[in-house]
């Protein structure tokens, strides 16, 4: 590894690891996933929808999520912060889901 091919090695060091490196567990999982459940069924969800489907809504914990958020420039006590944990006690968990997912950037996308 040179300077020069620094970033082609990483890739393909990810790549491998990532990738080809468990190649033959991901098509024993799918082998057996397919078996279950067959593989025209599921090819009319996307990701984010199969997501959904096997794993659920994700339960967000409010308490949990109030003891381990971190305030910059407020605290606990601030109106604004009362103001959003009002809000956020009263959403939904899809609504509560699509703003974290928003706020995070994480994949917790859902459909209405």
């Amino acid at each position: 590894m040179t300077e020069e091919n620094k970033k082609e090695y990483v890739h393909l060091i990810c790549n491998h690891k990532m990738a080809r490196g468990i190649k033959a567990q991901v098509e024993s999982f799918l082998s057996g996933f397919f078996e279950l459940i067959p593989k025209n069924l599921i090819a009319i969800f996307d990701s984010k929808e199969l997501e959904l489907l096997i794993s659920g809504l994700p339960d967000i914990d409010i308490v949990d999520l109030k003891e381990n958020t971190e305030y910059h420039g407020y605290d606990s006590n601030s109106q604004v912060i009362r103001w959003f944990w009002e809000i956020l006690e009263d959403m939904d968990n899809t609504q509560r889901a699509n703003l974290l997912q928003f706020v995070t950037g994480n994949e917790w996308v859902l459909k209405a």
